[in-house]
Formats: structure tokens, C-alpha cells, sequence
């Protein structure tokens, strides 16, 4: 690399250096390590500013692809960009001897929805978060381009367990995803959500309730997403 690249590397390296070096940002980047989504009066919150204070910080960290933004519904959610933000900060905060620590989020969603509901027609809740994640560990999604598609080994799966058709259309169009709203992390939504939870139901892991959009996960359930998800459902 010559030496006009190593000083536009520098220039960049000293703007993001005075960007995160604002205490207020570094509230807001401290609050978003938990992994988890947040809205701008929340993050206004606990870095003690004014909503339109806070809104400027966070345009400016959008801008440098510190943070991402989900608008959902009527609100926007805020979180780290990436895996690799949030590797850079935590190393930041080991350099001064700060334990990451996740914290819990205290959330108005009633206690008896949280683990596992119905979102329109997928799963939502605790439930719903870890099958997404669960796809991500065992290889069923890839991301390519920040859009997120079933893979290869995530068609032969869905297509062994019945959940759709080989030869179904639209397998191979990106998938929908949707910010759990009592998580504040993601869950499958759109075509994949909709089979999924149809097949769920199907099958007998989940059991809905008549009274709202509560799913109760069945002893079959609760053994078989341990056996093919790797998921604990009494842990969440």
C-alpha cells in the first residue's frame, strides 16, 4: 500500500476514533453490546440526551456504518451493524477492564406471549428468535449481500422434514425477517415463517391456545427441538 492510501487509512481511522470518542455515543454503543434492538427514545434514555440530541448521534453512526436501522411498524430499531462492530467494541471495553456483561431487558410484553405466540401467521417470541438462530448455527440460511436465503443444506432439510416442497415456488427468494417486538432480535418471517409454524402446528410441536396468539410447546414439541434444533424450549 503506498503512502496516499496509508494516509486516507489514517484520516479514516481518526474520524472514527473522534466518532466513538464522544461520551454520549459511547452510552449508546455501550447500551447496544446486548446484541438486542432499541428505539431512539430508549437509547435517548440512557445516554441521558433529548430525543432530537440523541437522533443526531445516531444519523451520524448510521452514516459510518456503526449502526444499523429496522424500521418496523411505526418504529425504528437501532443495534450494532455487524459482528465485527460489536467485536471491535467489546475489545475497546477490555482495554479499560469493563466486564461484558448482557443485560436483561425488562419487557411490558405479558409473560404468558414471550416465550412463544403467533406473529401474524409465524412464530414470535423466545421460541422464535432461537429458530432463527438455530438456522443460522446448523447452516439452513446464508447471508449474502445483508439479505438472508435459505441455503442448499437448508432446502434438504425443510424438504426431509416436510415442512415444503421441493418443488415449490419462491424457494429461493430472499427471506423475510422481522424484529421480535418482545426480543428485540429477529425471527423468520414471510414465506419460510408461514410453512414453518403451519408445520409446527401440523406435526403437534406447538399448540395454540383459543383464547389469544399464545403457542404452548407439547412434550413431543419440546423433545423434538431439542433432537433437531438444538433448542432447550424449558430455558427460555
Amino acid at each position: 500500500m503506498g503512502l496516499i492510501g496509508m494516509e486516507e487509512l489514517a484520516d479514516r481511522f481518526v474520524e472514527l476514533a473522534a466518532l466513538l470518542g464522544d461520551r454520549s455515543r459511547a452510552k449508546i454503543l455501550w447500551c447496544l453490546l446486548d446484541g438486542k434492538a432499541y428505539t431512539a427514545g430508549e437509547l435517548a434514555t440512557v445516554s441521558e440526551l433529548s430525543l432530537s440530541g440523541c437522533s443526531n448521534h445516531l444519523r451520524k453512526l448510521l452514516e459510518a456504518k456503526v449502526l444499523k436501522v429496522i424500521p418496523q411498524g411505526r418504529h425504528r430499531y437501532y443495534s450494532l451493524y455487524d459482528g465485527e462492530v460489536a467485536h471491535a467494541m467489546e475489545a475497546f471495553a477490555s482495554l479499560v477492564g469493563a466486564p461484558i456483561q448482557l443485560k436483561e431487558r425488562r419487557s411490558s410484553t405479558p409473560v404468558t406471549l414471550r416465550k412463544a405466540r403467533s406473529c401474524y401467521k409465524h412464530l414470535a417470541g423466545a421460541l422464535g428468535v432461537a429458530v432463527f438462530k438455530a438456522f443460522q448455527d446448523k447452516g439452513y440460511v446464508e447471508i449474502v449481500l445483508d439479505e438472508v436465503y435459505v441455503s442448499e443444506r437448508g432446502l434438504r432439510f425443510l424438504v426431509a422434514q416436510g415442512i415444503c416442497k421441493e418443488s415449490e415456488p419462491g424457494l429461493t427468494a430472499k427471506l423475510k425477517l422481522c424484529l421480535d417486538w418482545s426480543e428485540r432480535e429477529l425471527h423468520l418471517g414471510g414465506w419460510l415463517g408461514i410453512h414453518l409454524l403451519r408445520w409446527l402446528l401440523q406435526e403437534d410441536w406447538l399448540r395454540p391456545s383459543n383464547a389469544s396468539r399464545k403457542l404452548t410447546v407439547s412434550a413431543k414439541g419440546k423433545k423434538h427441538f431439542n433432537e433437531v434444533l438444538g433448542i432447550d424450549t424449558d430455558e427460555l
